[in-house]
């Protein structure tokens, strides 16, 4: 469909549908979002150095290193900054932002909601599903994690 030149690290998109409308994409140290359908540059995530996870409405970046940050994925402003440590893996899910670090946060305000798991800074996968939250901070263990009684 479309092609651009220079240097491009690919990280993130929104859906994986036709109805997808942000790629982000890192290129001279820059985060970008780009038009899926024309490759056009939409906007840059200011002070962003790579993105977490996507939301139905942020988007979630390590920036200014060692802070998180949720971005207005409409149009990148930034909506707000958490000093929780430069992260590897975030996942979003029902108006949370779970983090490698085992950490949870208000995923509309960046608000800390606490830890739910203790990380061993080994975390090398992160998942949610169904209400639950599956970790592997152990390559020999998978831990899930769920609400009381479930």
């Amino acid at each position: 469909l479309w092609r651009r030149s220079g240097t491009w690290q690919v990280q993130r998109g929104d859906r994986a549908d036709a109805a997808g409308k942000n790629v982000f994409a890192i290129s001279g140290g820059s985060v970008f979002d780009l038009n899926p359908q024309n490759g056009a540059t939409s906007y840059e995530l200011t002070g962003a150095s790579s993105v977490l996870a996507v939301g139905s409405s942020e988007v979630y970046a390590n920036c200014s290193v060692p802070d998180v940050c949720g971005y207005r994925l409409s149009d990148g402003h930034q909506l707000w900054r958490q000093a929780d440590g430069s992260q590897q893996l975030a996942v979003e899910a029902g108006g949370v932002l779970y983090l490698g670090n085992g950490q949870a946060l208000n995923a509309t305000s960046g608000a800390q909601l606490g830890s739910i798991w203790q990380a061993l800074n080994t975390t090398t996968a992160l998942a949610v599903g169904e209400g639950r939250i599956a970790v592997s901070d152990d390559p020999r263990v998978l831990d899930l994690y769920g609400p009381p009684g479930s």
